[in-house]
Protein backbone atom coordinates (compact mmCIF):
# COMPACT_ATOMS: atom_id res chain seq x y z
CA UNK A 1 0.00 0.00 0.00
CA UNK A 2 1.96 2.98 -1.26
CA UNK A 3 -0.82 5.40 -0.33
CA UNK A 4 -0.68 4.34 3.33
CA UNK A 5 3.09 4.73 3.45
CA UNK A 6 2.80 8.14 1.79
CA UNK A 7 0.12 9.17 4.32
CA UNK A 8 2.52 8.51 7.21
CA UNK A 9 5.10 10.80 5.62
CA UNK A 10 2.66 13.46 4.45
CA UNK A 11 1.97 16.77 6.16
CA UNK A 12 -1.24 17.62 8.02
CA UNK A 13 -2.65 19.50 5.04
CA UNK A 14 -2.23 16.51 2.73
CA UNK A 15 -3.94 14.26 5.29
CA UNK A 16 -6.84 16.71 5.54
CA UNK A 17 -7.19 16.86 1.76
CA UNK A 18 -7.16 13.06 1.61
CA UNK A 19 -9.88 12.87 4.27
CA UNK A 20 -11.98 15.39 2.33
CA UNK A 21 -11.53 13.42 -0.89
CA UNK A 22 -12.61 10.20 0.85
CA UNK A 23 -15.66 12.01 2.30
CA UNK A 24 -16.60 13.23 -1.19
CA UNK A 25 -16.23 9.73 -2.63
CA UNK A 26 -18.43 8.29 0.13
CA UNK A 27 -21.03 10.99 -0.54
CA UNK A 28 -21.06 10.19 -4.25
CA UNK A 29 -21.40 6.47 -3.50
CA UNK A 30 -24.34 7.16 -1.19
CA UNK A 31 -26.07 9.27 -3.84
CA UNK A 32 -25.49 6.63 -6.53
CA UNK A 33 -26.26 3.50 -4.48
CA UNK A 34 -29.20 4.66 -2.31
CA UNK A 35 -31.75 5.19 -5.17
CA UNK A 36 -31.07 1.64 -6.36
CA UNK A 37 -32.33 0.21 -3.04
CA UNK A 38 -35.32 2.56 -2.79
Amino acid sequence: MVSVRRAWNSSGEEVAMRRISYAVLLGVLMVVVTPNFV
